[in-house]
């Protein structure tokens, strides 16, 4: 969850819908 949550920060505008899924 903590690579995760880096690469949805990194990527968060370019990867919206992967922040969801990630979640």
């Amino acid at each position: 969850m903590s690579n995760v949550g880096y690469i949805s920060t990194f990527n968060w505008r370019t990867s919206a819908p992967v922040f969801l899924d990630t979640e």
